[in-house]
């Protein structure tokens, strides 16, 4: 009986340490974790980080404006510019065309790959024009116009694999799956390119050429970002998503729901004062009213 008593303790003591282990694990497992609620300053710095990563993807063309390195030209980075801010626009419309947040560190690397393909771009319409000058004195203007239009056709597609190819690799930090994204997605994009894009680009290669390369470059920045939207295509991107995100009438509604209740709020705490102050005068004035005679009593005779 004396070990029995000894050894009670002893194992009650046991059993409790053991049922506060636990009582840990299960606050520190998997299933009895409770999400760590984010602080309103980590907020605001994750949202400056995000922020910081599109404005450096933006910045990038001015890799080309520092001054005594080898790819200084001030003209390349205004084009890099034109190229490196619609593919980061139409990343972002992307984001909003597939119901999703937008996503501003992939749009800020989708601008690293515009400056990236921007003097290649140059270079394809430099090279352009000289084939179609070229052609237009074999042939006359409209096999010059044909010539142009053929080597954008194939600039396009050129355009089209670089481009899937470095923004897969910034993005990823990685070639892993690279192979695979051009045998689902190359041809793809490149016939849905020349469906909706080549028409309308070939305007510049036909009449622009004499205003200079800014011009074409400008004119290309815009069939680059028809390219990202319509070109870069997700199965799940739709434009009703585009149209509900853009529409301004729940921000109007909800402006005019919180006017009213300040306005509520405000003539609520202003009338109730000056009721109370109504009635106060009120009740003063009746209590300072003096009593109403009462009638002589008349004297029987």
């Amino acid at each position: 009986m004396a070990e029995e008593a000894q050894e009670t303790p002893s194992g009650l003591e046991e059993k409790l340490k053991e049922a506060q282990g636990n009582n840990a694990d299960h606050g520190t497992g998997e299933q009895g974790k409770e999400p760590k609620s984010q602080k309103p300053l980590d907020e605001i710095v994750e949202g400056l980080s995000k922020t910081a990563a599109l404005g450096a993807g933006l910045a990038s063309p001015l890799v080309f404006n520092i001054p005594n390195t080898p790819i200084y030209n001030p003209m390349m980075s205004l084009n890099a510019g034109l190229v490196a801010g619609p593919l980061a626009l139409g990343s972002l419309i992307q984001d909003k065309l597939e119901n999703k947040s937008l996503n501003f560190v992939k749009a800020g690397k989708e601008a690293v790959v515009g400056t990236a393909l921007a003097p290649g771009l140059g270079w394809m319409f430099s090279n352009i024009e000289v084939g179609k000058q070229y052609v237009t004195g074999l042939g006359g203007p409209i096999l010059g116009g044909v010539a142009a239009v053929g080597g954008l056709a194939l600039g396009q597609a050129v355009f089209v694999g670089a481009y899937m190819g470095l923004n897969h690799i910034i993005q990823n930090h990685s070639f892993k799956g690279l192979g695979e994204l051009y045998k689902k997605e190359f041809m793809q994009t490149v016939k849905r390119t020349w469906k909706y894009v080549l028409p309308l680009a070939a305007i510049n290669v036909l009449f622009l050429a004499p205003y200079g390369l800014p011009v074409q470059l400008a004119y290309s920045s815009l069939m680059g970002l028809l390219f990202r939207i319509v070109g870069v295509k997700s199965e799940n991107a739709k434009i009703s998503n585009l149209t509900k995100a853009l529409n301004p009438l729940p921000i109007i509604e909800g402006a005019v729901s919180v006017t009213g209740k300040l306005y509520s709020n405000s003539l609520k705490a202003v009338s109730e004062p000056i009721y109370a102050i109504g009635k106060t005068l009120d009740s003063y004035f009746s209590g300072a009213a003096p009593a109403p005679k009462a009638a002589p009593a008349e004297n029987p005779a």
